[in-house]
């Protein structure tokens, strides 16, 4: 069931992508912001009301919930081309710190007052996160259009399948979006039954996979903060991505078959 959420989801936002980034290119970032952050915590209330609430929503959300390509739009306008490799490894930083307390916080709530606390922090988080956007972040593009004139002016790049057209002349960005493609192939398994995995196979609690995440996401924090741009630095982009996709490779291979506990 959770593959076809997210299979659904990912077709739905394969086809709103390039409508959401063309528009964001003409209209600005910072309504999109608003948009994809808002779609992206729209279910989040539905926990408690409806499991079918919730599914149909973040099913539907694919649409717009396309919030990390928008912010880093947001981070090519604001940035020189040579500090983007570090602006974009701060802002992947922030995700993993988020993995750090997330998880855990969750579940220490949860074991100690009930689920309607953490899903009620949860829904003030995503409404003090559109706040902060509406009230704080200022808008990266100069002289935004409005959403029609930037349909007019965009109606070509909107259409995914004339996006594909486009791929297939551009060499460099067809072979960095099949690198991409088969990357993110193997994390949406891992993803899809990730925790799953490790309560019934590994058999973790509930508290142990908060902790496993957490400790998962120092490391990442450490790794885009300091590990990623020191090797970006010295050894260039493509040997940066060639090792990340060799720890990816040999990090699914240890969760394949790894199955016992560690004592």
């Amino acid at each position: 069931m959770n593959g076809l959420i997210m299979g659904l989801k990912g077709i739905l936002s394969f086809i709103s992508s390039p409508l959401v980034g063309a528009l964001s290119d003409v209209c600005g970032r910072k309504p999109f912001l608003l948009l994809t952050v808002f779609f992206t915590c729209m279910p989040i209330p539905c926990l408690k009301i409806s499991p079918w609430w919730y599914f149909t929503l973040f099913t539907f959300s694919g649409l717009f919930s396309v919030t990390f390509s928008v912010v880093l739009a947001y981070v090519a306008d604001i940035t020189e081309p040579n500090e983007r490799t570090t602006a974009c490894g701060l802002v992947s930083a922030t995700f993993a710190a988020s993995l750090v307390t997330s998880p855990a916080l969750g579940a220490y709530l949860s074991r100690i007052y009930s689920d309607d606390v953490v899903v009620l922090l949860a829904t003030l988080i995503a409404i003090l996160d559109l706040l902060f956007i509406l009230c704080c972040v200022p808008e990266s593009r100069k002289q935004p259009q409005t959403v029609i004139e930037g349909i007019n002016s965009n109606g070509f790049s909107a259409n995914p399948f004339i996006i594909l057209r486009f791929l297939r002349d551009e060499q460099t960005i067809l072979r960095l979006s099949a690198i991409t493609f088969l990357s993110y192939l193997p994390e949406a398994g891992q993803f899809s039954c990730f925790f799953v995995y490790l309560r019934l196979v590994v058999g973790f609690s509930a508290e142990s996979v908060a902790l496993f995440i957490a400790f998962v996401g120092v490391l990442s924090v450490l790794s885009q903060t300091g590990i990623l741009l020191l090797i970006t630095q010295k050894a260039g982009p493509k040997s940066a991505i060639t090792l990340g996709l060799i720890f990816q490779f040999v990090q699914l291979v240890w969760y394949g078959v790894g199955s016992a506990h560690w004592n």
